[in-house]
């Protein structure tokens, strides 16, 4: 299986949970509990950005052990580039 696919299988773990997140927002809206509502959203803003903060962590050590490789190869450091820019896309 492909980086990519991985990825995408990871993130697609998160949609469920997402949109149940979501559902109770709107649900809270229907219910005119406005607080509720908004808090909902923040929260579910929180756990994306904790999980994109996790994702980052895991890629920077996975590139960090190609840097730290003992070889010294240079297509292992240029392997630890591509990860890293995998982030930036």
């Amino acid at each position: 299986m492909s980086v990519e696919e991985t990825t995408r299988r990871r993130w697609a773990a998160f949609e469920p949970i997402r949109i149940r997140i979501m559902q109770e927002a709107y649900d809270c809206a229907d219910r005119n509990e406005a607080e509720a509502y908004n808090s909902i959203k923040v929260m579910c803003g929180e756990v994306l950005k904790l999980a994109e903060e996790m994702v980052s962590t895991e890629r920077e050590a996975c590139a960090k052990v190609c840097d730290d490789w003992p070889n010294g190869r240079d297509d292992v450091y240029s392997i630890g580039a591509a990860i890293r820019a995998r982030g930036n896309t």
